[in-house]
């Protein structure tokens, strides 16, 4: 029994169709007692566990057989069994001495949960959150990447605290600049803030001018 059980292991994983006929023919040969040449043809089985192969398995060999499957595509997930592969270990959760009708509820059950998870993943917005952010910074979240969120922020800080000096000139209706001890901003607004520190600058995205 073990020798049937690795001949039709090796039927499955056979990675070609002349590897996968040589291993049927091995399974003849241990069930039949066939000795089949590799140019002999297949052929009627004798045994009635090898009847029932060739009826329901070897005819569909397209569908299990990992030679025939070479073509499908499977993202990595080489399953057949797609409710566990999308519910994990179903097994778990019917059990063998349930009746059907409860384990049809229990299916159509798991499918909805499915379902609502799903259409919640889709369509749920989801946004960062950071510790100590006020509300003007918290929709800030929704809208910039956290790169430039964590430039934004600092600026953000340096100009909300109450040490913090500077002038505000108006360049044009949509432009100004921000002139402090150490640096000049200046603002396009609801486009960008330009940092001039020193001999380096750099550019943010903003919502609007602070």
């Amino acid at each position: 029994m073990d020798q049937v059980e690795d001949a039709v292991a090796m039927l499955r994983t056979a990675p070609t169709n002349e590897d996968y006929t040589k291993y049927l023919k091995y399974l003849y040969f241990l069930l039949d007692n066939a000795h089949l040449t590799s140019t002999d043809n297949i052929p009627e089985p004798k045994h009635p566990f090898l009847h029932y192969f060739m009826k329901n398995w070897d005819h569909q060999k397209e569908r299990w057989a990992v030679y025939a499957r070479s073509d499908v595509p499977h993202l990595g997930n080489h399953i057949n069994n797609r409710l566990e592969a999308s519910w994990g270990h179903i097994k778990e959760i019917l059990k063998p001495e349930m009746p059907l009708d409860e384990c049809v509820d229990e299916l159509i059950f798991l499918q909805a949960v499915a379902e609502m998870d799903y259409s919640k993943k889709m369509t749920a917005v989801g946004y960062m959150r950071y510790q100590g952010a006020d509300a003007e910074l918290e929709q800030l979240l929704r809208e910039v990447s956290t790169h430039a969120y964590r430039q934004i922020e600092q600026q953000y800080w340096i100009a909300k605290d109450r040490t913090t000096h500077y002038k505000m000139n108006a360049v044009t209706s949509d432009m100004y600049t921000v002139v402090m001890e150490t640096l000049t901003m200046l603002i396009l607004r609801n486009t960008a803030v330009r940092v001039f520190h020193a001999y380096h600058a750099f550019a943010m995205s903003t919502r609007d001018v602070l």
